[in-house]
């Protein structure tokens, strides 16, 4: 829960930068980060699955911490910077090491957030190097046992890519197929599950609340880029945060939609933190809107009432 709200403040901090100094911004984001950490601590996706003490919710802690150490370091300089960098690589190791799901995930959102901060990352580009090789090097352990131990068994186990009796324009359906099944209500809300140990088939991983907020997110954000065509610098920055929130749910999923059971809420865990982003970014922008409509009728009722008095005065 900590980590997911320092997860927040980064994400706001960093995507808005100048405009996150901004007091308005400054106290709005705050609530929002208060708000997210109680979206995360009574979700029931992830309260059920730490409760139970699953894998998954253990390496959903690491990567969310070494993304938090990630977005930390792109704020610091010198050694400071080097430390976070470490902790970072540190952390999404150690998520690889707990859950299977992971050795999809991990990478792949590592790659997404060198790619949306490109710009700070090449400007210490050696620092993060560094840290790339610290991480390669942890890895070794478990890549000596994927290639020639064990560690792929599970794999090959409950996924369709090691299916023999599927060809491979059907692997690409079957896959299709689970990916899609991932964003039906029946199983975000409805409950939906092969087996009660992931759920108990009436209740969903996202409240109704909880999708409501995502899905008019999303239709918000469409109308104002395509149909508005708002290209103020606000508006593409606070676009970012939802496309970045989009990603991470996108990636998350994967791990899920290669198996055989699906819909599988374990395996998809990792994605509820782009869920979460999502939501907070739209009542971020609502509570901006409601912020700045009664600054605009406070502005035009303050010179209403000076016309007035200029005009008894005259």
């Amino acid at each position: 829960v900590v980590g997911m709200s320092y997860l927040m403040y980064f994400i706001f901090n960093i995507f808005l930068e100048d405009k996150f100094e901004t007091n308005s911004i400054k106290k709005l984001s705050r609530w929002i980060v208060v708000l997210g950490t109680g979206f995360f601590a009574f979700s029931p996706w992830q309260f059920f699955f730490s409760r139970a003490s699953f894998e998954s919710g253990v390496a959903l802690f690491f990567v969310i911490w070494g993304t938090v150490f990630f977005l930390h370091s792109l704020k610091l300089e010198k050694k400071k910077q080097f430390i976070f960098i470490s902790l970072s690589a540190f952390s999404f190791v150690l998520s690889l090491y707990t859950y299977h799901s992971t050795k999809i995930f991990s990478p792949l959102l590592v790659v997404a957030l060198i790619i949306f901060f490109k710009d700070k990352v090449l400007k210490n580009i050696q620092k993060y190097l560094i840290g790339l090789l610290i991480g390669t090097c942890l890895l070794l352990p478990l890549v000596y046992d994927s290639v020639w131990g064990k560690g792929a068994t599970r794999l090959s186990q409950t996924s369709i890519i090691s299916d023999k009796n599927l060809t491979i324009p059907q692997k690409f359906e079957t896959f299709f197929i689970n990916y899609v099944t991932h964003f039906t209500p029946a199983f975000l809300v409805g409950g939906e599950t092969t087996t009660l140990r992931h759920g108990d088939g009436h209740w969903g991983v996202l409240t109704f609340s909880e999708l409501t907020i995502f899905v008019g997110t999303l239709m918000n954000i469409l109308y104002k880029k395509y149909i508005l065509k708002d290209k103020t610098e606000f508006t593409i920055k606070t676009n970012k945060i939802v496309m970045f929130g989009s990603i991470w749910i996108l990636i998350g999923i994967l791990p899920a939609a290669i198996g055989f059971e699906v819909p599988h809420a374990n395996r998809a865990l990792l994605s509820y933190p782009g869920f979460i982003i999502v939501e907070l970014t739209g009542l971020f922008l609502l509570g901006f809107e409601i912020y700045s409509k009664l600054q605009q009728s406070q502005i035009s009722s303050s010179a209403h009432s000076g016309t007035s008095v200029l005009a008894m005065k005259s």
